[in-house]
């Protein structure tokens, strides 16, 4: 049976579920071969691909039979969809073949229908945090017909805002937890039936494919286009509008964010923002522009997102759309006359798109005067479609309504992409490596003498920009939308279509953010499973401990690393490769995140690190004085959190003594250069007592910060004192890179220390329990 098996997946909530079926080539049916509901309790991760391995070997398939594969999008656990998502994309990459996702909500609705339930139903899925996803559907012997859009609601309002409800059934996760409220309002059904089946995703997937105008394509079925269904935003994002629209938002400051090369960042809208877009507003429009009384209204109205692009402190365009359910209207957008024909518009609405989609919304409607045709142009370059001429719309002039389809919208960075070198069969083995342990989805491939025949970067750090620092839930978000695109990248830079010449996959695993981890884990078990490679799992610090195998020359051991990031600051003996002992660092905050939190009390934009670094070039240090802590400590331990403190009353006492209540320019390079030189003078200290302790004969740099050229300066002097070759890996693989992870694969997978599929990511690094 070559090619002609359908795989579903699921595990929006707290249960794997899975489908097998054979498709039927001529009518796209799909007869049900078997299915599996296991109970998973947050272990998803660990439990899909061998469940999924285990079925497909029961019925004598493999990975190589899959012809199509369907997956529950959600809404559910964010954790849970993405877990199946990123398995799922895997899986489709490696064989080629097409991914359709599935409304896990209306898979519950169609469990219900082949089980001979009919009449109105509300499924009610568990949404976290005392909150639920309700939705209504009629079902009836043929079909289900669901009544309303993907939403997120605490219990208690929602059912007070429902009339009488009669003979309705409920189901759904959602009642474990809230089976009190619903009882005596619905008929509840049994608990067997609160959960999609293996059936009736297999069901939706026939449904699916038969109104495809083809099922097959892997274009039009591309896996990498497929997202989850979000129905609210990140905490983050959430806390920072409730902020703006507050009653007291006027001057807020919603934090500080990255500009891009055109030196333009998108922003939520403010209050105190309304008489600079009213101003704006006349400017570009005549009957039609709306006055600041209209802004101030809108702006802090419900159900409305309202986004700015500034330059600099000018306001260079707006952006501002209703929403309900699953539709969004564009209200307004307009750019400034000297910033047009920069991509503005496109940046503002494709920023919008992103948060339209992320509040459940799946379509978005605008009206556009006929004669507008530069505006036309962009909405046609962002998928939009004529819908139909709405004739006197605008009094004297037509109007034309467009629409465009946003569920798998997708607003992903320009990747970074290192030069690709030509594939040879003796540079086996080559490793494909997946790195995802912050806000960086990077790939790359990695043969056995250290070369790198390709490498790419996708960063989400603009999009945490205005947050200070790295939100997990958007990273993890990122993460989920290119993950697909950097792997495709990563193989077509290496010459190569598929992983026929891989030898094995390797991925990030720990330390890191849970969230992402998970995502690079999953895919990464899927690429592995169906193209039936080995898996191996680094340390994203071993990763780092190996970039330094791209310096010159041999490293001599033992060897004394240092490894400085924005999650790390640890000292590592390395008394071979393999054999690794933590010997110190810091006992709270990392050096890297003590940059960016210094950088964002001075209003520095996010990363914080390069802002610093470029202003301490003009600052005396001896200007602002600032304690060195547990200089003297006698151990090796570090200490950062004392250090901030001290910055941020320094930086309060200098404001104090300016007219203005600001910092002047000079003041933000004397503390940048004070704060750097006090980082400097402790690590250089405890580097030198560890050298001397363990009589290492070479010291290496890495992570992140080891781009900072006043550390490389003062380590580099220390080094050429005490006798000590040091090294420090290049520049393009000190922050987070999927080379350094193929890099230490090459030596793991040589020692044969290979990755299960229940395998699991953590938090926490494990180098000092290595042996």
């Amino acid at each position: 049976m070559a090619k002609n098996i359908a795989l579903t997946i699921d595990s929006s909530n707290e249960k794997v579920i899975l489908g097998i079926g054979e498709l039927r080539a001529e009518t796209f049916d799909v007869e049900v071969i078997d299915e599996k509901l296991i109970d998973s309790m947050r272990a998803s991760n660990q439990k899909l691909l061998p469940e999924i391995d285990e079925l497909f070997k029961t019925h004598g398939l493999s990975a190589k039979d899959i012809a199509v594969v369907g997956v529950g999008r959600g809404p559910g656990s964010f954790t849970g969809v993405r877990i199946a998502l990123a398995t799922a994309k895997g899986i489709c990459l490696a064989l080629n073949v097409p991914l359709y996702g599935i409304s896990t909500l209306d898979a519950i609705a169609e469990n219900l229908r082949l089980n001979e339930v009919y009449g109105e139903a509300l499924v009610v899925a568990d949404a976290m945090r005392g909150e639920v996803y309700p939705v209504f559907y009629d079902i009836c012997e043929g079909e289900i017909v669901r009544k309303n859009a993907d939403s997120v609601a605490k219990p208690a309002a929602f059912l007070g805002s429902l009339e009488e409800q009669g003979n309705t059934i409920a189901c759904g996760d959602g009642l474990v937890k809230h089976k009190a409220l619903f009882e005596g309002k619905f008929n509840l059904l049994d608990a067997g039936l609160w959960y999609p089946s293996g059936t009736s995703m297999l069901s939706l997937l026939s449904k699916q494919m038969k109104e495809s105008g083809n099922p097959l394509s892997v274009i039009e079925h591309d896996a990498g286009l497929i997202l989850p269904v979000y129905t609210r935003l990140s905490d983050a994002e959430e806390n920072e509008l409730t902020k703006i629209k507050s009653n007291n938002a006027k001057d807020l400051v919603t934090g500080v964010q990255g500009e891009d090369t055109n030196h333009i960042s998108v922003r939520p809208v403010e209050l105190s923002d309304a008489p600079a877009l009213a101003a704006l507003e006349g400017d570009s429009f005549d009957s039609d522009a709306w006055s600041e009384a209209s802004f101030t209204t809108d702006v802090v109205a419900n159900n409305r997102i309202w986004l700015k692009a500034v330059s600099g402190d000018a306001l260079a365009g707006y952006v501002g759309a209703s929403y309900s359910g699953d539709t969004a209207e564009i209200l307004k957008v307009c750019v400034a006359s000297g910033s047009r024909k920069q991509g503005i518009g496109k940046k503002l609405m494709r920023s919008a798109f992103e948060l339209l989609r992320n509040l459940g919304v799946s379509k978005v409607l605008l009206e556009v005067r006929e004669s507008n045709l530069p505006a036309q142009a962009l909405y046609f370059s962002l998928g939009f479609e004529k819908v139909c001429v709405r004739k006197g719309f605008y009094g004297n002039e037509n109007g034309v309504t467009y629409s465009v389809d946003i569920t798998n919208f997708a607003n992903i960075e320009d990747f970074v992409v290192a030069e690709s070198a030509t594939f040879e069969d003796e540079r086996r083995p080559l490793i494909f490596a997946i790195e995802s342990s912050c806000d960086e989805t990077a790939g790359a491939i990695v043969d056995s003498s250290c070369d790198v025949l390709s490498s790419v970067v996708s960063s989400s750090a603009k999009f945490h920009a205005r947050f200070g620092g790295v939100v997990p839930e958007i990273a993890s978000r990122k993460h989920i939308e290119v993950i697909s695109q950097v792997a495709q990248e990563t193989l077509r830079l290496a010459n190569m279509q598929n992983y026929d010449d891989i030898d094995a996959i390797a991925v990030t695993t720990h330390p890191g953010l849970v969230g992402s981890l998970v995502v690079g884990q999953a895919f990464a078990k899927g690429v592995a499973w169906a193209a039936n490679k080995p898996l191996v799992f680094i340390d994203h610090l071993e990763g780092h401990l190996f970039a330094n195998k791209l310096c010159d020359g041999e490293i001599e051991m033992p060897c004394l690393a240092s490894l400085i990031s924005g999650g790390n600051t640890t000292l590592v003996l390395v008394k071979d490769w393999g054999d690794y002992e933590v010997v110190g660092g810091t006992i709270d905050d990392a050096v890297g995140e003590a940059f960016d939190k210094i950088a964002r009390a001075m209003g520095l934009p996010y990363p914080g690190g390069p802002e610093i670094s470029a202003l301490s070039k003009d600052g005396v240090a001896a200007n602002v004085e600032l304690p060195r802590p547990l200089l003297h400590s006698h151990d090796l331990r570090m200490s950062l959190s004392g250090l901030k403190t001290a910055v941020v009353l320094e930086i309060e006492r200098l404001k104090s003594e300016n007219p203005d209540g600001h910092l002047t320019r000079q003041n933000m390079c004397d503390v940048c250069a004070s704060f750097e030189q006090s980082i400097c003078d402790v690590q250089v200290a405890k580097v030198k007592d560890a050298i001397k302790t363990y009589h290492a004969k070479t010291f290496c740099f890495g992570g992140g910060v080891a781009a900072n050229r006043a550390l490389r300066s003062a380590f580099a002097s220390l080094c050429e004192k005490m006798h000590v070759k040091f090294c420090v890996a290049p520049n393009d693989v000190c922050g987070d890179n999927a080379v350094m992870i193929g890099l230490a694969a090459q030596f793991e997978f040589e020692q044969g220390n290979i990755g299960a599929l229940d395998g699991d990511v953590s938090s926490q690094s494990p180098l000092n329990s290595r042996h």
